[in-house]
C-alpha cells in the first residue's frame, strides 16, 4: 500500500459547499478524515458523511503521491452524538476499496479518535479494506495551526520576530523570513523604509508604513502557482487606493501580470481587492472608522477553482477566473511599486504560501493569528 495526498481540486472553499440547507450558527464542531494507506493506483476518494441525520456527501476529492489524504467539514453546534464516515477509493470508475467507521463528537470537547475500518460494513463491501482512519472531532475554537505547520510555506514574516533593531521608531531594513525560504523583504533608502513600532497589539509590535514606504520581496514565489495570502493589518486612514503587497513589471501594466492586495474604492464604496491587475475581485468592507482597527485578511487562488477573499468570519467572496500570475517583479509589501500606489498603517504578520489552503487549514491559521493578537 502507498500513501497518498489529495489535491483539494474540489473543495477549496468548502464552508460554503458543505453548509448549504443548514441552520446558520456562530459556534460548530469540525470533523477532519485522514485516510492512510490508500492504494496505489487510486486516482480518486470519496467521503461521506453522516451525524444526527445531518448528511454531508459523497464528495469526491483527487489524489496524488506523496502523502495521507485528508478531508474536513463543518458541522453545527448542536449537532453531537454518533458521526458515520464512510470512505471509497477509486481508479477510473473500479472502487479499489470501501470502509465505513464510527466515533461520537462530545459538545465542546476534542475527540480524537483511530477507527479500524477491517472488515467493511455489508452494504460497502468489495475488494479490500482501507486500512485505517483518523478522526479528529473538535469544537472549531479548539484548532490552531502555527504557519510552519503546513506544506508549501514561501514567506513568513511577523514583528515580534526576525527584526534586529527593536527600539520604537527605528527603521525596518530587513525583516527576516521565517519560513526557510531566505525570502527577507529589504529596503536598502533610508527614506523608504517602515518603522518599526512596539506594543501596538496585544502587546506586541508592529511595522508602520506610511504611504512612501515598502519592503521589497521575491514575489515569484506567485508566478505561474496557486497562493494563498494572509495578513494581519489596520489601515491608518481611508486613503484609496492603499495597497498592502503589490509586485508587477515595471510601467507596463496586463492581463494577469501582478499581484495586488489591498483597498480600494468602487462607486465611493470601500473595497477590499485581491487581484492580477484585471478580473478583480472586490469585496465590500466597512468604511475606516479609526486607526487600529485590526484585520486578518486572506487570498486564495486556486489554477482549477479561482479566487477567494476572506476574513475571519468566513468567506467574501470568489470568482472563477483560473488565470495564474505570470509576472511579479518588484514585488513588496507595502506598496505596489510600479504604480506607486502605496499603503499607510500598520503590518503585524504576513504569511504566503504557494498551495490553496484547504478551509480547515486556512481555518487553523487563523486561530493561530486570533489567539496570538487578541482578535
Amino acid at each position: 500500500m502507498t500513501s497518498l495526498k489529495h489535491t483539494f481540486v474540489t473543495t477549496l472553499w468548502s464552508t460554503v459547499l458543505f453548509t448549504v440547507g443548514l441552520a446558520a450558527c456562530s459556534r460548530g464542531s469540525f470533523v477532519a478524515v485522514t485516510v492512510n494507506d490508500v492504494p496505489a493506483n487510486a486516482d480518486r476518494m470519496t467521503v461521506f458523511v453522516t451525524n444526527n441525520n445531518q448528511t454531508s456527501g459523497p464528495h469526491e476529492f483527487a489524489v496524488v503521491k506523496g502523502g495521507a489524504f485528508d478531508f474536513s467539514l463543518s458541522f453545527n453546534a448542536d449537532r453531537h452524538g454518533d458521526v458515520v464516515v464512510a470512505v471509497e477509493a477509486l481508479a477510473g470508475t473500479t472502487s479499489l476499496g470501501k470502509a465505513q467507521g464510527t466515533g461520537t463528537i462530545a459538545p465542546g470537547q476534542t475527540t480524537s479518535l483511530q477507527i479500524d475500518l477491517g472488515p467493511p460494513a455489508a452494504d460497502l463491501a468489495v475488494a479490500a479494506d482501507l486500512s485505517t482512519v483518523d478522526l479528529t472531532v473538535s469544537d472549531l475554537a479548539s484548532i490552531a495551526i502555527t504557519p510552519n505547520a503546513l506544506p508549501g510555506l514561501k514567506l513568513w514574516v511577523k514583528a515580534d520576530t526576525g527584526i534586529s533593531d527593536t527600539d520604537a521608531g527605528t527603521n525596518v531594513a530587513v525583516w527576516t523570513d521565517q519560513s526557510g525560504s531566505g525570502n527577507s523583504p529589504f529596503q536598502g533608502g533610508p527614506t523608504l523604509q517602515p518603522t518599526f513600532v512596539p506594543g501596538v497589539l496585544n502587546g506586541l509590535p508592529v511595522v508602520r508604513f506610511d504611504g512612501t514606504q515598502y519592503l521589497n520581496f521575491d514575489g515569484s514565489i506567485l508566478v505561474n502557482s496557486n497562493y494563498t495570502v494572509m495578513i494581519v493589518e489596520a489601515p491608518a486612514d481611508g486613503m484609496d487606493p492603499n495597497l498592502f503587497i503589490g509586485g508587477g513589471p515595471p510601467n507596463v501594466f496586463g492581463s494577469d501580470n501582478t499581484f495586488l492586495f489591498g483597498y480600494t474604492k468602487a462607486n465611493n464604496v470601500p473595497q477590499l481587492r485581491c487581484t492580477q491587475w484585471t478580473h478583480d475581485l472586490d469585496v465590500a468592507v466597512p468604511a475606516f472608522s479609526a486607526p487600529g482597527q485590526f484585520n486578518i485578511d486572506s487570498c486564495l487562488f486556486d489554477m482549477t477553482r479561482g479566487h477567494a477573499v476572506f476574513r475571519v468570519g468566513g468567506l467574501q467572496g470568489s470568482n472563477n477566473y483560473t488565470m495564474p500570475v505570470t509576472q511579479n517583479a518588484l514585488a513588496a509589501i507595502g506598496s505596489h511599486v510600479s504604480f506607486w500606489k502605496s499603503y499607510r498603517g500598520d503590518i503585524a504578520e504576513v504569511i504566503i504560501y504557494d498551495v490553496p489552503l484547504s478551509d480547515y487549514q486556512r481555518r487553523g491559521v487563523e486561530l493561530y493569528l486570533r489567539n496570538k493578537y487578541g482578535l
